[in-house]
């Protein structure tokens, strides 16, 4: 059921049939854990995509997300961040935007097992347009920047915020236009830099 309050739709942390915990296919997954209202994402030089399905996809003007970050990636050149061998971020906030059409079996074929995990979890009739993700970045020249990831032209990342230093962190961000939302992607990731580190969401709400 759909919880709306003051105009923002609550996202619960708890865990239930809504949320999918994935693992990339030759990667160390993260630990992952519901834990008095919170989601507590530990990286052990791992990474893994955390979806919540929404029940249809419905059009967002943004969101709001809140939390603590319990260390960060480990860099010791900061404009290297992003850049292969070196594609680490402590939050990565996604929107997996309805699309009309989903691919067909020879398609499959060929598609990474990310994105096959991805369709998996999405209704038999909502396919994908593009995922786009809001990212904590530690390189300060990138903030207010966007790039089409290099691993896929279906992924955009907009830096929208700086961090350098362990944290507590409440982010409000709007989208330039509202997006038509069939799940959201949390990735919380340290697999390129071997890097320790946990990350806790006290709050997350996507706002109507």
């Amino acid at each position: 059921m759909k919880k709306i309050i003051n105009g923002l739709f609550i996202i619960p942390l708890s865990l239930n049939s809504s949320w999918h915990i994935e693992k990339y296919s030759k990667l160390k997954k993260n630990e992952v854990t519901f834990l008095n209202g919170s989601l507590n994402i530990k990286v052990d030089s791992s990474a893994s995509p955390i979806i919540y399905t929404l029940e249809k996809p419905l059009k967002y003007s943004g969101f709001n997300i809140k939390g603590n970050f319990l260390g960060l990636p480990k860099f010791s050149d900061y404009s290297l961040q992003g850049k292969k061998g070196f594609d680490d971020y402590p939050l990565r906030v996604g929107f997996i935007i309805k699309g009309d059409t989903r691919p067909n079996y020879f398609q499959k074929l060929v598609f990474p097992e990310w994105l096959k995990k991805i369709y998996s979890t999405l209704p038999s009739d909502s396919g994908i347009k593009l995922v786009e993700f809001y990212n904590v970045t530690q390189n300060p020249s990138s903030l207010n920047t966007s790039r089409i990831h290099p691993a896929s032209s279906l992924l955009k990342e907009n830096f929208f915020a700086v961090v350098q230093d362990a944290s507590s962190f409440d982010y409000r961000v709007v989208f330039k236009e509202p997006l038509n939302v069939s799940a959201v992607w949390i990735s919380v990731d340290g697999d390129d830099t071997q890097s320790q580190y946990e990350v806790v969401i006290n709050s997350f709400s996507l706002v109507d």
